[in-house]
């Protein structure tokens, strides 16, 4: 039933349903008359034993006496239900019996009971009772009434098949409430699952491209379909921004690629269109070592950047951050001393942070080189922390000449690169350092900027957030 519909199943569910109440309903329906049958039984073979037994006194010397009638005795041979009687002394003598009576025991611990005979199944009575004298005869006063045991049976046969009769009579009409309540439940089920069917054959015939706008689909009319509807509408929405983020992504990046491929491309024309001196092929050369730099940078960059987008999430661990720095600042000890700049840690408190060595070195790597690429010679470059709370705010501050607003808007944006004519770059550090923090479950922001320096603020989980 894989490619059944929603109310088929649920139809198929109800009829299920419906079809094991409706056994259960006559199993106990059957149950009920059987046990009120039995019941009724039992009142007959009871009202049946006082009769019999009124028929039978005794004289005054206790001799019995069974003043059965030539019209009594037949009954039980043309009787319409099987029936009969037998008369037992307590020591088991059969005393009187009806014509063609089974044997049936009298047995007072079960006054009535169940017993198959003869292949026929009985409803049986043993009554026991003291024989009365005669009306106006009295017995002797040394002689004890006698005391019998009636045995009175009734055949079941009958009984049961006036049940099963009755239970058969009404089926048909328990099959056409059932059938009728089937069909009332399928057209219900059919409404109440209309809008969802509409849903469905709507979408299988939309295209949800992520260059088109999303489909036309129907107007839900339950708070659950139209539910659904917004959540794809916005899935969809989700998707086109990322797909044209990728496709603007890649241009910027074939763009960023362009211009050194460019350079190189030029220099090598330049270089074969004759013969060159040893001088002019190494200085060709040093145009083509930066062109192949500048791409090797990018190309790391862009590894970079994929690859914390889509790695799943780190594993985080203890990390000092002045140990940290430490290293960090012996991998650009050498480019600050050309620069004339001098590096300052002031840290405050707690320095052991929750973090990903890789991803923190992908984070502060990418600040410290941008304050050193902007900051101009003779000035410094301040890391500081200090904890609140849970958290750990790191700042890196330098002296250089602060963002503008138009770049402070697009500052995490990847390839965005605010005035290309002060520096050159990627444009992407910035928004690995973003993704990276966020990947540690982080937050950065630019606190400062001004013409007297700018301060991003790294925000880290500590390891002790008491």
């Amino acid at each position: 039933m894989k490619n059944v519909s929603l109310s088929s199943k649920l139809l198929w569910a109800s009829a299920f349903v419906f079809i094991s109440f409706l056994l259960a309903a006559i199993l106990v329906f059957y149950r009920v008359q059987t046990r009120l049958t039995i019941r009724e039984m039992d009142r007959l073979l009871q009202s049946e034993s006082l009769t019999i037994s009124s028929l039978v006194n005794t004289d005054h010397t206790g001799r019995l006496d069974f003043e059965f009638s030539d019209q009594f005795m037949p009954q039980y041979i043309n009787a319409k239900f099987s029936s009969f009687f037998r008369f037992y002394s307590l020591d088991q003598i059969i005393l009187k019996e009806s014509p063609n009576s089974p044997v049936a025991a009298c047995d007072i611990s079960q006054p009535f009971r169940s017993e198959s005979i003869d292949d026929k199944d009985y409803r049986i009575q043993s009554y026991v009772f003291d024989v009365q004298p005669e009306e106006g005869r009295p017995m002797h006063p040394n002689i004890a009434p006698p005391r019998l045991c009636l045995v009175v049976g009734n055949d079941e046969g009958p009984y049961h098949e006036l049940v099963s009769s009755t239970i058969i009579s009404t089926l048909p009409f328990l099959l056409a409430i059932f059938a009728g309540a089937l069909f009332g439940l399928q057209i219900i089920i059919r409404s109440l699952t209309r809008d969802l069917s509409d849903l469905t054959q709507a979408l299988a015939n939309a295209d949800f491209s992520s260059t088109r706008a999303f489909p036309k689909l129907p107007d839900p009319k339950t708070v659950e379909v139209k539910a659904i509807v917004n959540k794809l509408a916005a899935v969809h929405h989700q998707a086109t921004q990322v797909y044209e983020e990728t496709l603007l992504f890649m241009a910027r990046a074939a763009h960023q690629l362009k211009t050194p491929v460019a350079a190189i491309q030029a220099t090598y024309d330049v270089l074969v269109r004759r013969e060159r001196s040893k001088e002019e092929l190494l200085e060709g050369m040093s145009d083509v070592y930066v062109g192949i730099r500048q791409m090797s940078q990018l190309t790391l960059k862009l590894i970079s950047s994929t690859r914390i987008n889509f790695e799943s999430k780190p594993e985080l661990y203890p990390l000092d951050l002045s140990t940290f720095f430490e290293s960090q600042w012996k991998l650009f000890h050498f480019q600050a001393m050309k620069k004339n700049i001098v590096w300052e840690i002031l840290p405050s408190g707690e320095s052991i942070v929750l973090a990903d060595e890789y991803l923190l070195t992908e984070i502060f790597s990418n600040l410290i080189e941008n304050a050193l690429i902007y900051s101009p010679d003779n000035t410094k470059i301040q890391v500081s922390w200090q904890k609140t709370g849970g958290s750990v705010m790191v700042s890196i501050s330098d002296q250089g000449p602060g963002f503008s607003k138009e770049v402070r808007d697009h500052l995490f944006e990847p390839f965005y690169r605010g005035d290309e004519r002060l520096v050159g770059g990627s444009g992407l550090g910035l928004s690995i350092v973003r993704t990276a923090v966020m990947s540690l479950g982080g937050s950065i922001a630019l606190t400062e900027s001004g013409p007297s320096g700018s301060t991003m603020q790294v925000t880290l989980q500590a390891v002790n957030p008491k």
